[in-house]
């Protein structure tokens, strides 16, 4: 008999979740940020980062879904679901920037950038992250 997926994230994946997030807010030195974390149910998205409005306040909350539908939740995808969200932060200015301007396109252009780097410098970094 095939065991059913795990699709609801555990207070563990969380905790792993918030860790991980602190990993690449140190690779990428975002400590400018007052980041905070939540986590809930989620409808829309696995996970979500939002930034205050005033660029000046540096504040975030960076929640992870309690439930993921129809995925299958494990370790790597949680952590990477964290350098997501963390890469939201680093690119939210310039994304606000384009917007200001009137360009419609930025979130598409930063989700792209986004997947760049998970199947880049994530996937480089857990591959060195296991061989140590």
């Amino acid at each position: 008999m095939k065991s059913k997926k795990q699709n609801i994230t555990t207070a563990q994946d969380f905790e792993t979740f918030k860790k991980e997030c602190e990993r690449w807010i140190a690779f990428f030195g975002l400590y400018e940020y007052e980041i905070y974390y939540e986590h809930k149910d989620n409808k829309n998205s696995l996970a979500s980062t939002c930034v205050s409005e005033n660029v000046s306040d540096k504040c975030c909350l960076v929640s992870l879904s309690k439930n993921w539908k129809d995925l299958e939740i494990n370790d790597l995808a949680v952590r990477k679901t964290a350098f997501h969200e963390i890469c939201e932060i680093l690119l939210w200015e310039i994304g606000d920037k384009l917007a200001i301007v009137g360009y419609n396109i930025e979130r598409l252009l930063t989700h792209q950038l986004i997947r760049r780097l998970e199947n880049s410098v994530f996937k480089e970094l857990q591959q060195l992250h296991k061989s140590t």
